[in-house]
């Protein structure tokens, strides 16, 4: 099976739903976040903070075309990977899930978290959501609006429209 890959905004849950769905479909799992802190032996907050985001998100882009050499891989994308248009083209291209969750919901499994770099004030992240809505919307094949779900179910509905298609 060709790579999936999983975008969304921070704390939609990409990470915990690419094991979940690797261990379904009988696939790999890589976290492209959890690839560039591995490889640089930095966690992305010190990057941010030592070489700043237009770095890291050179970084991002490298890795992620780096995926199109791995094979039966759910890819985890990090939240901003969409920023950049070359990202989402690649994006586009391949078969890329949005996990597109309420604003609230997701406000409230980030906010205070200090490893993430751009989590700052409510205002400031619900400004950021809105923004890259439509950003992943045009990265996606397919949108999978979520509220409630466990991991289970959005797993199940992944493939299902993996089944249709």
């Amino acid at each position: 099976m060709n790579n999936i890959y999983l975008i969304g905004f921070m704390g939609c849950g990409k990470s915990t739903l690419a094991k979940n769905l690797a261990e379904a479909l009988n696939m790999h799992c890589m976290d492209l976040d959890q690839l560039i802190e591995a490889k640089l032996g930095q966690t992305i907050r010190e990057l941010f903070d030592e070489k700043g985001e237009e770095y890291f998100r050179e970084l991002e882009t490298y890795y992620l075309k780096e995926t199109s050499n791995l094979k039966n891989t759910i890819v985890s994308t990090g939240g901003g990977a969409v920023g950049r248009e070359v990202n989402r083209q690649f994006l586009k291209a391949q078969m890329t899930f949005y996990l597109e969750w309420p604003f609230e919901v997701l406000y409230s499994r980030i906010a205070g978290d200090e490893n993430r770099p751009l989590s700052k004030s409510y205002e400031q992240l619900l400004e950021l959501y809105q923004y890259r809505r439509a950003l992943y919307e045009e990265s996606a094949v397919y949108t999978i609006g979520c509220q409630d779900e466990t991991p289970y179910l959005l797993v199940k509905k992944i493939i299902k429209l993996l089944q249709e298609k």
